[in-house]
């Protein structure tokens, strides 16, 4: 199933529909907002846009999408013995990344780069 038909492009959770685990469907919609309205200022409407738009944007919304499908699984795991090294492995993994940050930021780290187009 595509993105695209003709004249006709879905965005967002539409084109891409993801669990609420990772909190990125937002982020994700208005991305894929930007790259259109990009494709279409670029190429035009019938210069292929919208099948642009859907190439480039796919293989970053599916991990998104595959990744929180993986963390509403972990997050739901009911069994005492899986529960305790789900907390066992966030607890570390949290507190590595936070210190991690906090010596980037004191470096003089100042943001990321990233550029969805």
């Amino acid at each position: 199933f595509g993105w695209t038909r003709g004249r006709v492009a879905v965005l967002g959770n539409a084109a891409h529909p993801m669990t609420p685990n990772l909190h990125q469907s937002t982020s994700m919609s208005v991305e894929d907002g930007f790259c259109v309205a990009h494709m279409v200022a670029v190429h035009g409407v019938e210069g292929g846009a919208f099948e642009k738009y859907e190439r480039l944007r796919k293989a970053r919304t599916l991990s998104f999408v595959m990744n929180s499908r993986k963390v509403g699984y972990v997050a739901q795991m009911e069994h005492p013995t899986a529960c305790q090294a789900r907390d066992f492995v966030l607890e570390h993994r949290l507190l590595r990344n936070y210190v991690n940050t906090a010596a980037k930021l004191m470096s003089g780290f100042t943001g990321f780069e990233y550029s969805a187009l």
